[in-house]
C-alpha cells in the first residue's frame, strides 16, 4: 500500500462563509466548535464540535458557518484500501489523536515544511480506520442474551 499524498491543511474560523469550490482530493474537516453545514448537488449534512466530516474527491460543496465555527481541514489522495472517500460523518470523542495529527498537518502547511506530512496522514487515516471499526462492532453486536434468560432478568446466587 502506498503512502497518501498529502496537499494541504488549514484552519478556519469565525470567518466568511466558504463558497463553493472543489478538491482533486477528498477533504476531511474536523468541527473543534461551533459547528457547519456542507451543501452539494448530493445533499447536505451537518457537522457538530467532536465529528470529521468525509467530502469525496472531485465534488463541488461550500461551508455555511454556525455559532463561532472553528475547524481544522485537510485535503489529500488515498488508496481505497487506505480511506473510503465516500461522504459520511465520523465521531471522534475520545480520540484525541485525530486532533493533534490534524493540528500537525496544518502546523506543517502553515511553515511550508512538509517534510513527513505524508506519514503523519497515513497515521490519521489509519487512527481514523481503527475508530470506525471498532465503532462497528458496538453497533452490530447483536443483544445479550445468554441460555435461558430474557433480557431484563435477574440472577439469583
Amino acid at each position: 500500500m502506498e503512502l497518501p499524498i498529502f496537499s494541504h491543511a488549514g484552519f478556519h474560523r469565525n470567518a466568511a462563509e466558504v463558497p463553493f469550490h472543489r478538491h482533486a482530493g477528498s477533504e476531511l474537516i474536523l468541527v473543534l466548535r461551533g459547528g457547519c453545514v456542507i451543501e452539494s448537488v448530493h445533499g447536505r449534512f451537518e457537522g457538530k464540535p467532536g465529528e470529521l466530516l468525509v467530502i469525496p474527491p472531485g465534488v463541488s460543496h461550500n461551508q455555511v458557518n454556525i455559532s463561532n465555527e472553528a475547524n481544522l481541514y485537510c485535503v489529500f489522495q488515498a488508496e481505497t484500501a487506505l480511506f473510503q472517500s465516500n461522504w459520511r460523518v465520523i465521531g471522534t470523542e475520545g480520540a484525541p489523536r485525530i486532533r493533534r495529527l490534524m493540528l500537525e498537518l496544518w502546523h506543517m502547511t502553515a511553515a511550508n515544511d512538509l517534510t513527513g506530512a505524508e506519514g503523519i496522514l497515513y497515521s490519521l487515516l489509519c487512527a481514523l480506520r481503527g475508530l470506525e471499526e471498532r465503532h462497528s462492532k458496538f453497533t452490530t453486536l447483536p443483544p445479550f442474551q445468554a441460555a435461558g434468560f430474557e433480557a431484563g432478568a435477574r440472577l439469583s446466587a
